[in-house]
């Protein structure tokens, strides 16, 4: 048995050190208090000694650079001796003799490393005039280029020192390897794939490398002002409002507007973001922002869309507007909301005639036509507390469960699956645990474009070690880092993971001790996946029979595995099914409660595990306590004093059916956009039109809003206190960086008073309040308080929340359903499959630039630069085959809808599918979707539906 290193005890400087082995001479003097100045080394990066300027006298024959240089036992270091001051001086001179001086760094920030060590050493710059003795003899050159082809990142090389940190920023941070070297001698430079200009590279602008670049080499481009010195600025810690990885970040803010934000070191990103994160802020200064309350001219302008950029309406195809639409004006290339085609509809308001009128007439309709006659669309983008006094004020003031969130349009079905088979739907361990994961298996999502750092981690563990399995239908950019790769065609993953079971199970691959330990209903399993040998399953999933029984191997033999799975599982009509079937696979391989093991379904947006906790739902209260069991309602009439209906609620499509057929007669949402994110748009637009009464609270006029009776002026997330739950259950406090602007309140506040005018009143003082009473009320979330989530927050549950972070692992001896259960699954074709008329299969989704319905991303001034337009994927096969090239327009029609939409021909596919972003209401995907749902689940098919394309010629033509 090997022996523990001894610590190793040396004298810097006189000053005795002791430090663990391994420990370099910049580590113990790190630990020492003592400074050694560095320019090509920060705390996040493994030192590579390219500087030189960190050398110290350590009595060797030359000087060396302690941050590579191990400590000894005994050594005596000596980091500012004269040799070593006029060695570093030495360096600066030659470094500053072609250095543009003030770079752009130092001349909008102020923090460049060489100019300020230059300072230090009192060396001038080249064009600072009169050039000391030292930088006078030194050869200077102007020739390195700048590059400004991105729309966020400067690039000049005059001012790079060849430090190497954006390289292994790239690399070993980001894992997106796009930062290389290029060039001989003088002319080396850093370059981007093989030497392309940076944005026309395969860069996706995350900014780790501006974050690491110790000079104005690499900079931020400003987006809302100049930028400044930090000690110019106000820092305000908070959360990204945008995917559910729940990125930490800081704000740096001058006056009221946001100039700039970084990434802070939390445990869900380690202090990295995403280009949204860092660089997509601006849409809460957008002049489109709402400032006061409005309220529809009845009169002149009945309900109804108005302005005229969503495709897919008066074509035809069950387009008609209902009994309150009008007629589409012609229409006009793509973008935003008009306001100029939409404000004249209405008029400004007051805060108490808009509330009033909000109340009086969600009143009558309650007394008319009974509470279930009411709903409410609550929102993933707000709060926990925003969430829990939504669904509280539907469930009391309303008197009806009809209130859901985009939950059921993303993760419902996964939801299902996971309650019936362990009994919670909570995500079993951290992603980020995934380095501890013998083999990873990522299925129907695509890291990289939806939860961009969560992808940094994966790929970390896969440089460390870590097998990777991917089946989807799409190859993505992990592709190239798996092991396996299987591309199943769309909508046969039921088949396939039945297939892998069958071959687990017929080679004995299963962990016997876990199924008679923590499962039941093994045998039924067992006799489901007799029926799906890989040889029959071959020809339906389009992969060999040899790809089924590698991966299950591959899968069978691990220690440890973790599955991350998204929306191309769960948004079929089959959704509950295929999630149903992972977690049999889990189950099967005893993988579920250890370190690197479990269920991860990767949350979409910022709070949708939050607001489906705090009760966002129509068949459970916080916390998922059913609502038809009368000890939990009990429960919950005593604390909210109000008798509660004991029948579950509609589901998001089940609501916008119920308008159309005139069940649902008035609603109220928050931060909801159905026109454009839920599926049949155009029977969604006569489901709104058809309502007597809606009330829209949000930041913009979206196309929702168009349909409005009255909208309410609300606040970003940058604007407001409240806690949001991530992916991996982690409870975080966003802060407020701005003052909601014009006469814009805080949502909380606005819920509040609508409860009250009702005529049931919510009096709090703060969200800090609000979220107490949610965490008393809940198990997940008892004794977490604002005051104790601390900088970093904390996961869910916690037993301890002044001492513990939270459990990390879950389910370590037993399921909350005490047992986990096996639920076989049948392979059940889509709802809707090719045809002659519609021979192609449409699958639908997101981008990396964008998020949801893009009505915060398309009003970001550098993520719209990034990604300004709709577009078709197709397959170059296909496209052959229909006659269309690259950026030809084509018309896509459905038996719903039809857009146009230019073309992409990529060979990511598969032949007979096509893909179309959802976030352009030009070309809006769900014009084409159908609404069929999930079962159990309740979820619409997003990812299957049939489709024609047909050419129209090149842009200029149409």
């Amino acid at each position: 048995m090997s022996e523990t290193p001894q610590p190793i005890t040396l004298t810097i400087d006189g000053h005795s050190v002791t430090v663990p082995a391994g420990a370099t001479v910049f580590d113990a003097a790190r630990d020492a208090g003592i400074d050694i100045p560095v320019l090509c080394h920060d705390a996040k990066l493994k030192p590579v000694g390219v500087c030189r300027l960190c050398v110290v006298d350590v009595g060797g024959r030359v000087l060396a650079a302690a941050c590579v240089r191990a400590a000894e036992d005994g050594m005596k270091v000596n980091t500012s001796s004269p040799l070593v001051e006029r060695q570093r001086t030495m360096l600066t001179s030659l470094l500053m003799a072609d250095h543009p001086t003030p770079c752009r760094r130092e001349s909008s920030t102020g923090d460049c490393a060489l100019e300020a060590m230059a300072r230090h050493y009192n060396v001038p710059g080249k064009d600072a005039g009169t050039k000391g003795a030292v930088t006078a003899a030194m050869p200077a050159g102007n020739g390195r280029p700048t590059d400004d082809s991105s729309p966020v990142i400067a690039v000049d090389h005059q001012a790079c020192i060849l430090c190497d940190r954006c390289i292994r920023a790239c690399d070993d941070i980001q894992s997106n390897e796009v930062i290389g070297r290029t060039g001989k001698g003088y002319g080396v430079r850093i370059a981007f794939d093989l030497d392309s200009p940076m944005g026309a590279s395969s860069c996706v602008s995350c900014g780790e490398c501006v974050a690491a670049c110790p000079t104005g080499a690499l900079t931020d481009k400003p987006i809302t002002g100049a930028l400044r010195p930090a000690m110019a600025t106000r820092p305000v810690d908070s959360v990204c409002p945008y995917c559910g990885v729940g990125c930490a970040l800081t704000y740096h803010v001058a006056g009221d507007r946001i100039l700039s934000v970084s990434g802070r070191d939390g445990p869900s990103n380690q202090g990295r973001l995403c280009v949204k994160g860092r660089y997509g802020f601006d849409y809460t200064h957008h002049p489109q922002r709402l400032t006061v309350p409005l309220i529809r001219r009845e009169t002149a302008y009945p309900k109804g869309p108005l302005s005229a950029a969503v495709q897919g309406q008066g074509q035809g195809h069950d387009s008609d507007t209902g009994k309150k639409g009008r007629g589409r004006r012609k229409r006009r290339p793509g973008g935003i909301v008009d306001y100029a085609e939409v404000m004249p509809a209405f008029r400004e308001a007051t805060w108490d005639e808009a509330l009033d009128l909000v109340a009086t007439r969600l009143k009558a309709i309650r007394e008319q036509d009974g509470p279930n006659a009411l709903a409410g669309f609550g929102s993933a983008k707000c709060s926990n507390e925003e969430a829990y006094l939504f669904q509280k004020l539907i469930r009391t003031a309303f008197g009806t469960n009809n209130v859901d969130h985009c939950t059921r349009l993303c993760h419902a079905s996964s939801v299902a699956a996971l309650m019936e088979t362990i009994g919670s739907s909570a995500v079993t361990n951290t992603f980020s645990d995934v380095r501890r994961a013998e083999v990873a298996l990522i299925t129907g999502c695509n890291p990289t474009v939806n939860h961009p750092v969560a992808a940094t981690f994966m790929k970390e563990a896969i440089k460390n070690g870590t097998r990777l399995i991917i089946v989807d239908p799409r190859i993505s950019d992990m592709v190239p880092l798996a092991s396996q790769f299987c591309q199943i065609r769309p909508g046969t993953d039921v088949a396939f993971y039945n297939a892998v079971m069958n071959v687990i199970i017929a080679e004995g691959l299963t962990d016997e001790a876990f199924i008679a330990e923590r499962t039941e209903n093994f045998a039924a399993l067992k006799e489901t996946v007799a029926a799906y040998p890989p040889e029959k399953v071959a020809a339906l999933t389009g992969i060999t029979a040899a790809e089924i029984t590698a991966a299950a191997r591959l899968l069978g033999g691990a220690k440890s595995v973790m599955v991350f799975w998204g929306m191309g599982i769960s948004q079929h009509t089959h959704g509950t099914d295929n999630a149903r079937c992972l977690i049999s696979l889990m189950l099967l391989t005893g993988n579920v409660g250890r370190p690197g093991t479990g269920l991860h379904p990767l949350r979409g947006q910022n709070n949708v595990q939050g607001a489906s906790d705090a009760g966002l739902i129509p068949m459970v209260y916080p916390d998922y306590q059913p609502v038809t069991d009368d000890a939990v309602r009990k429960k919950f009439e005593a604390a909210w004093g109000i008798p509660l209906d004991p029948r579950p609620g509609l589901t998001v499509v089940e609501i916008m059916h119920g308008a159309l057929d005139g069940k649902i007669r008035g609603m109220y949402m928050l931060g909801e956009n159905p026109f454009l994110s839920d599926p049949n748009i155009n029977k969604v637009r006569k489901a709104l039109s058809s309502l007597d009464f809606l009330v829209v609270q949000d930041i913009f006029l979206t196309e929702t809003a168009e349909f409005a009776d009255v909208i309410l002026p609300a606040t970003s997330a940058m604007e407001k206190t409240g806690t949001y739950t991530n992916t991996d259950r982690r409870v975080q406090l966003g802060r407020p960086a701005l003052s909601p602007p014009g006469e814009a309140r805080l949502d909380w506040e606005i819920i509040c008073d609508i409860s009250s005018r009702m005529g049931y009143p919510m009096n709090y003082n703060s969200p800090a309040e609000v979220f107490t009473e949610f965490c008393e009320l809940t198990d997940s979330y008892k004794g977490l308080t604002h005051d104790n989530l601390g900088p970093q927050g904390k996961l869910w549950p916690c037993p301890d929340p002044d001492a513990g972070d939270g459990i990390q692992v879950l389910f370590r001896d037993t399921f909350p359903s005490g047992r986990g259960k096996f639920i076989p699954a049948q392979f059940a074709e889509a709802k809707e499959m090719p045809d002659s008329e519609f021979p192609l299969i449409l699958t639908t989704g997101r981008l990396l630039e964008h998020w949801h319905t893009g009505s915060m991303t398309r009003r970001s001034r550098a993520l719209h630069a990034l990604e300004p337009e709709a577009f078709v994927e197709i397959h170059p096969d296909d496209g052959r085959d229909l006659g269309v090239v690259q950026d030809s327009m084509v018309r896509v029609s459905s038996r719903r809808g039809e857009i146009t939409v230019k073309v992409r021909l990529v060979p990511f596919l598969n032949p007979g599918t096509i893909f179309i972003p959802f976030h352009f209401r030009e070309a809006a995907a769900n014009v084409l979707t159908i609404d069929a749902l999930d079962p159990e689940g309740k979820i619409p098919e997003y990812k299957f539906c049939a489709v024609k394309v047909e050419p129209l010629g090149p842009p200029e033509e149409n």
